[in-house]
């Protein structure tokens, strides 16, 4: 294979890489925002087991305050399971992704020394090397 196509493969990879990572940090981003929900409804749920200051808030809305929170947390982490197996996926195809680049890369690098090493060797033997060919034979 060419150098050149070599160079057209290893910018494809590069692409393919790039929207794998991007694919994976996106739902990297989307567990963290997740997990981060369920912290906040947690707080919520813990600070008002220990509050339980009834005086502001009747029983039963407080009550539906906890089911909410609770629901809310159970929403999030439902979410956040199903999102664990498509994450432990887009690592995997990163992983591939990264693979197939470094190896294309590899390649692109070898072929392309390669190529100086033929051009150098070329050069070597079409250089003429001994004494200058004399023009007084005359």
């Amino acid at each position: 294979m060419k150098s050149d196509q070599l160079n057209k493969l290893v910018a494809l990879a590069d692409a393919q890489k790039a929207r794998d990572l991007a694919v994976l940090e996106s739902a990297l981003a989307e567990d963290r925002r997740l997990e981060q929900e369920i912290n906040e409804m947690s707080k919520i749920i813990a600070q008002d087991m220990t509050d339980g200051d009834f005086s502001e808030m009747p029983y039963s809305q407080f009550a539906l305050r906890l089911q909410w929170a609770d629901h809310r947390v159970s929403e999030a982490a439902v979410r956040r399971e199903a999102l664990s197996d498509k994450i432990r996926k887009l690592r995997s195809l990163a992983a591939i992704s990264l693979g197939k680049h470094s190896a294309l890369e590899k390649l692109s690098e070898r072929a392309e020394k390669q190529k100086r090493e033929f051009r150098e060797a070329r050069t070597d033997r079409e250089t003429p090397t001994g004494p200058p060919p004399r023009t007084d034979l005359g």
